[in-house]
């Protein structure tokens, strides 16, 4: 995905953009997203 390449194609601005949703909303799935990956891969 070209958000999460290195270096970075796009912003999570434009990937808000292109999904419909405010960019603040994509901060916070992604935090919750994320929260659960490293929950899951510590065993919480």
């Amino acid at each position: 995905m070209e958000y999460y390449g290195l270096p970075k194609r796009i912003s999570s601005r434009e990937l808000a953009q292109k999904l419909g949703i405010h960019d603040s909303a994509l901060v916070i799935h992604r935090i919750k997203v994320e929260c659960r990956l490293i929950a899951g891969e510590l065993g919480e």
